[in-house]
């Protein structure tokens, strides 16, 4: 076993080594359980963290099977029962994924999207307005899927200001598009909201490459002011199979994985890649700005992608990289630096897996005010079980500290992707974040550190 962060971790079999394992923390620190929502048979496709009326304190919204929930939080903490709901009982992908679509027309307000990739046929992404009381009732636009299939909305995210008009813009995701070439499109903001059309969208270069499977917005990477748009190709094949069971993606796509298009596919040595497309006043180029791929077969680099901030402090934002198939399976996590156009991503620091079948980078998420003091943290899911981490303090000079995050027994379960920043829900100055916990009792948790 190898030592690391002052903390005894786990053998390769999955057994921990310690007793304490720091969600209060050994020694009075490390996370408390504030909220929980039981999965009662049924857990939740996603979530994500915002203020959706205004208040000043953050919200969860949590994308369940054929709909979403809406959680308030309050001075007296999150409310128990959902302040608002969406049921679409057109199919039971809604939900898949939900988040803030930012300003994306002449409202104060933001909007929010939840998206619905086996509804119609094709799927859809329907977009709500938020005020004073939350979301509205019913959607405000719908957009339909462009092209023929069933994975759009595979993947969503607000990837900011692209075009430099003060709208923000959607980026909308089907990586199951042409035999799992994948697909991605932007739709604009504007004054009256976006068209039901894409303003872009961009593919994959062959079959199999699953374009689209991580989104991620970083914000400014190049220094010019604008929004850019990081996309990954997760290149799975048939090796993967027997280690991601489980994962919602596989599920929803359990008949490509029996076709002859899938076998072909897993006879190719695909490593993954990263694709950055800069934003400017004409929008996205048809082809990415820069690329960078896995060094070998079965990487999986750049399965997951999350916006790191501008960690050197000159003006260029970072990414956050998850490769859980590198080198046994151990997994992998970067942190990327951006720079001006025509100059690489900078390497400031990664941190590898600790044991075979670790996979590290399954799931990561920056929290940006973890304490009192408002000290970002990075959070990291694994595949392995019982493997979900914190790095804290979250620094670009150095590879930060890492802890469990789980206490109890062990639960001899894999920790879902399903984990992220709720924001500030009680007004405590500190961040909650979410996490889907297995076990006994399966349930959507916020947790809030306790530490200075």
């Amino acid at each position: 076993m190898a030592v690391r962060g002052g903390i005894v971790r786990r053998a390769a079999g999955g057994l921990w080594a310690l007793g304490c394992l720091a969600l209060a923390g050994c020694g009075g620190q490390g996370f408390e359980e504030t909220w929980s929502r039981p999965d009662n048979g049924m857990a939740p496709y996603s979530a994500a963290g915002m203020d959706l009326n205004g208040d000043g304190f953050g919200d969860l919204l949590v994308g369940v099977v054929g709909g979403a929930e809406a959680y308030f939080g309050s001075a007296q903490g999150v409310a128990k029962t959902p302040g608002w709901a969406f049921h679409d009982h057109a199919g039971g992908s809604t939900g898949y994924c939900v988040g803030s679509a930012g300003h994306m027309a002449d409202d104060p307000h933001p909007v929010i999207y939840i998206s619905a990739p086996r509804v119609h046929g094709c799927g859809v992404v329907y977009l709500f307005r938020t005020g004073p009381q939350g979301p509205e009732p019913r959607p405000w636009k719908v957009l339909p899927s462009p092209s023929k299939g069933e994975g759009f909305g595979e993947r969503v995210i607000r990837v900011g200001d692209v075009y430099g008009d003060g709208y923000d813009c959607l980026a909308v995701a089907d990586f199951a598009y042409g035999q799992q070439r994948g697909k991605v499109y932007l739709y604009r903001g504007g004054p009256q909201g976006p068209a039901l059309t894409p303003a872009w969208q961009a593919e994959g270069g062959h079959e199999g490459d699953w374009f689209g499977y991580s989104l991620c917005a970083p914000g400014d990477m190049d220094g010019d002011g604008l929004a850019d748009l990081v996309i990954g190709s997760k290149n799975c094949n048939g090796s993967c199979l027997t280690w991601l069971a489980g994962n919602p993606a596989f599920d929803l796509h359990r008949d490509y994985l029996t076709s002859p298009a899938w076998a072909k596919a897993a006879l190719l040595p695909m490593a993954g890649k990263l694709s950055v497309f800069y934003g400017g006043r004409g929008g996205l180029h048809a082809r990415a700005d820069l690329e960078m791929e896995g060094e070998k077969p079965h990487e999986l680099y750049a399965y997951q992608l999350a916006a790191a901030g501008d960690v050197l402090g000159d003006g260029h934002a970072g990414v956050l990289v998850g490769s859980l198939g590198w080198q046994d399976r151990r997994g992998l996590v970067e942190l990327l630096a951006g720079g001006p156009r025509g100059q690489k991503l900078r390497r400031l620091w990664k941190a590898p897996g600790s044991v075979a079948n670790e996979g590290l980078g399954y799931a990561l998420a920056l929290v940006p005010a973890l304490t009192g003091k408002g000290g970002p943290a990075l959070l990291v899911g694994g595949t392995d079980v019982d493997s979900a981490w914190i790095y804290h303090p979250f620094d670009a000079r150095f590879m930060p500290r890492q802890n469990h995050v789980l206490q109890g027994p062990p639960t001899h379960k894999r920790v879902s992707d399903l984990l992220g920043v709720a924001g500030d829900m009680d007004g405590s100055g500190r961040d909650q974040v979410y996490i889907h916990l297995p076990g006994d009792r399966p349930r959507l948790a916020l947790l809030r550190y306790r530490g200075d």
